[in-house]
């Protein structure tokens, strides 16, 4: 055969392989990625029965449409050069720097280990959907729809915080770690006011990482104090007495801004529609955690139960020593 004919049918070939590896939901795409560059090989494909079954969860939770646009976002946002991505050793929120390529996608991870071990938050989402089959639970289908979410959401959002490099912010940063020192009142803070420091206690909120941590907590929170009563202070953790939306309301927010938008609006949307209703409970569990943990605890954990107990009556008096508080 003449060499000109073979080199042609080579081409072929190769643009037929590169063509099936390019097929499939931005889903599958990234997550053989990933298994690729975990096992080094560029052959290796993401459990297909676990991909079955997650794509099964998704249509049945109402995150079809979420996943691929999440996941589309994820590789047009790290392979288009013009974008905050990766960073040197010795810069971002986490040390690790450990750069891989993620095969396919034109994605560098440059925190390999952080990003592959998130992928374990699908099969925690799994195992939410497995108890709700069992009957397992005993919170509300809403409540059990939104843990689904935000756990997926948390997978997703926490393998591009750390694919990325942690970034610690910078205009134009999807992923995005601030460290904001912030006013108690209102609760449903509004970020696009000026930052202002709180005697040191940093308070992160990485919009596609911290921010599922925040919903999944104060999801689970809410549906375990549901019946105690209607105080806002004890159910949404909001500590001058003015509710917040509710957590589950809150995740299918963010499911909304995901889904129906894209990556380079995110940022803005969610910092809008979503984060100002989880920053109360993130500053009530800080001042709780310094409570515990502090020298001051004798006296800042009995305050603290009468506060949440009492309501508005404490508010001002648990102000001022939430801003003496570190």
């Amino acid at each position: 055969m003449p060499r000109v004919a073979l080199a042609a049918i080579l081409v072929v070939l190769l643009a037929i392989v590169s063509s099936a590896q390019a097929t499939g939901s931005p889903f599958e795409r990234s997550l053989n990625a990933l298994a690729q560059a975990a096992a080094g090989s560029n052959t290796t494909k993401f459990d297909p029965l676990m991909l079955q079954s997650m794509e099964s969860r998704f249509a049945e939770y109402g995150l079809s449409k979420f996943s691929d646009a999440f996941w589309q976002g994820f590789i047009e946002y790290g392979s288009n050069a013009s974008n905050p991505w990766g960073k040197q050793k010795g810069e971002g929120t986490y040390e690790e720097y450990n750069p891989i390529e993620l095969p396919g996608l034109g994605v560098t991870a440059f925190e390999k280990c952080n990003t592959l071990s998130n992928i374990a938050y699908y099969r925690t989402m799994l195992g939410v959907c497995l108890e709700k089959d069992h009957g397992k639970w005993s919170f509300e289908d809403t409540t059990v729809t939104a843990l689904v979410q935000a756990f997926a959401a948390l997978a997703g959002g926490s393998t591009f915080f750390h694919a990325q490099g942690s970034p610690k912010g910078g205009t134009g940063v999807v992923s995005v770690s601030l460290t904001h020192g912030l006013m108690l009142s209102p609760p449903c803070i509004d970020l696009h006011g000026p930052p202002t420091q709180l005697k040191g206690i940093p308070i992160p909120q990485d919009k596609l990482d911290n921010v599922p941590i925040g919903l999944i907590a104060l999801t689970a929170h809410q549906a375990s104090v549901s019946a105690l009563g209607d105080n806002v202070i004890l159910r949404d953790l909001a500590i001058d007495g003015k509710p917040c939306r509710s957590a589950v309301e809150s995740t299918f927010e963010f499911v909304d801004v995901i889904s129906n938008n894209t990556v380079l609006d995110w940022d803005a949307l969610l910092a809008s529609r979503v984060i100002p209703e989880v920053h109360s409970y993130t500053l009530t569990c800080e001042f709780l955690k310094r409570a515990c943990f502090s020298q001051s605890s004798n006296f800042l954990l009995p305050f603290a139960t009468h506060a949440i107990s009492r309501g508005d009556r404490f508010h001002r008096a648990f102000t001022r020593i939430w801003q003496r508080c570190g």
